[in-house]
């Protein structure tokens, strides 16, 4: 089951982000988006909530419940959950889209829910709905008019025409409007080179609505059936700063993302003396879904992440895992050079 993007409500009244689509036993992994404050500029049932951009906050949010940090082998680390039985709610992206779907004039009188509206009608008769959901804000009914428009699609054939839909009705960033993309992205990065990062950003299904120019994005998830991770075991066993090559983007489209790579040069690790460790890191993992659809086969890219042991089935490997509960260094992924 597809539960990646899914929000939880918890007993506590906090809304959770749901990462992955497989768990620990009894746990689903998952991070504090909204918690109920006094002095939260949302509003969420009548109830004032304020709003949480960073993962790893979650440890903070839920001190003292230490049911709410777990072991994921899927995801390689320790992560922040909900344990099943402190689930109060679970919001589905592709039941809400529907809802939404049925109500639309609901939504047509507000700045960010018109656009909304107006793309989804633009998009109706090519693509099949039921494989296009709605998370963010809409999900949980707390957008106003500042919010974005965030949107999900399963699939490589959904993800195809929805790249084709976003070519032809949305403005991308470029030109007069890269810069405000270069700004929304480096807060969260460290300083890199403006044109390959507008470069990297604009290889994802990102841009402006047409009339109120409401940044708009749709983040492409695997089918339920075709699922890489279900397969894999993840150990953390250090960190590792290098130079790579994609050699394979396939499963990168898709959030969490996997880029087969090839070792340049390893610029620092706990292996760096090892001449033939650099062979056996054959993968770039990211659970940081900024990173997902960024990276072409050919691709040169700097990658400073944790050093992943990657069990599957008989075979093990190492990878490069980007994860967004990291407390120690700065996780990043930047395009060096695109491939030509």
């Amino acid at each position: 089951m597809n539960t990646d993007r899914n929000y939880i409500l918890d007993n506590d009244g906090n809304y959770l982000k749901i990462i992955g689509n497989f768990h620990p036993d009894g746990k689903i992994v998952s991070y504090v988006k909204y918690f109920p404050s006094q002095y939260g500029h949302k509003t969420i049932e009548d109830q004032k909530y304020s709003f949480n951009s960073i993962v790893a906050k979650s440890f903070v949010f839920l001190k003292g419940n230490p049911d709410r940090v777990c072991f994921s082998s899927h995801h390689g680390n320790i992560v922040t959950c909900t344990p099943i039985e402190k689930v109060k709610k679970i919001f589905d992206c592709r039941e809400k889209l529907q809802e939404i779907l049925n109500n639309k004039e609901k939504y047509l009188g507000h700045p960010v829910g018109s656009e909304l509206i107006k793309f989804l009608d633009h998009i109706a008769t090519k693509v099949n709905m039921g494989k296009v959901g709605i998370t963010g804000s809409f999900l949980v009914d707390a957008f106003d008019k500042n919010s974005d428009i965030d949107l999900v699609c399963y699939g490589n054939e959904a993800t195809t025409i929805m790249r084709e839909c976003f070519d032809k009705f949305t403005i991308s960033y470029r030109g007069e409007f890269a810069m405000s993309l270069y700004l929304r992205r480096i807060a969260h990065m460290k300083p890199m080179n403006f044109d390959l990062l507008i470069e990297q950003e604009n290889r994802k299904l990102q841009g402006l609505t047409q009339e109120n120019k409401i940044h708009i994005n749709c983040q492409p998830l695997r089918e339920d059936e075709n699922d890489f991770f279900e397969k894999l075991e993840l150990i953390d066993i250090g960190e590792i700063e290098c130079i790579a090559v994609i050699v394979d983007d396939t499963e990168g489209q898709y959030a969490p993302s996997v880029y087969k790579i090839e070792i340049i040069d390893i610029i620092q690790s706990l292996f760096s003396s090892d001449s033939n460790f650099s062979s056996k890191v054959q993968v770039f993992i990211s659970y940081i879904g900024g990173y997902a659809n960024s990276f072409r086969k050919g691709d040169k890219v700097y990658l400073k992440g944790g050093l992943v042991l990657i069990r599957e089935n008989n075979k093990i490997y190492y990878g490069v895992e980007l994860t967004p509960w990291n407390t120690d260094s700065f996780h990043q992924a930047n395009l060096l050079k695109k491939y030509s």
